[in-house]
């Protein structure tokens, strides 16, 4: 499922492909939603976030919030 790919890239065991899209993706979400007008400094943001574990921990979270509104 694309939660487990996720879940993958986000424990580094995805190949650098997989990575690069995630990180691609998360770039643009992060630019078009003003986080800066450099796309560069987005990516940066986007590999930072996986590579130190708090987008696992953010994607932990709102799993957990989920499980409140089943």
């Amino acid at each position: 499922t694309n939660a487990n790919i996720i879940r993958d890239i986000f424990s580094g065991k995805k190949t650098k492909g997989c990575f690069t899209t995630v990180t691609a993706n998360a770039a643009m979400a992060l630019y078009c939603s003003n986080f800066s007008k450099d796309l560069i400094i987005c990516k940066n943001a986007a590999e930072e976030s996986i590579i130190s574990g708090n987008a696992n921990r953010k994607l932990e979270q709102l799993i957990e919030l989920g499980k409140n509104y089943r």
